[in-house]
């Protein structure tokens, strides 16, 4: 979680990051999705599941562009 939360931080001071996430946040937000979407792919053996859930993660990060 630190390299991701590190990761935002650094995003956030080359301003590719909006500057109004708390960087330790949304990296534990990233983490228990990821965490979810296998669990939820491997439970139900639906690749487009797990594709769909990983589209939706993809969006949201895209959305921390300013």
């Amino acid at each position: 979680m630190k390299r991701y939360a590190a990761a935002l931080a650094a995003g956030m001071k080359t301003g590719k990051v909006r500057k109004d996430i708390v960087p330790q946040q949304v990296a534990a937000l990233v983490i228990a999705a990821q965490m979810g979407i296998w669990g939820t792919g491997k439970s139900s053996r639906n690749p487009q599941l797990m594709t769909q859930a990983g589209e939706a993660v993809c969006g949201y990060l895209d959305s921390l562009r300013p």
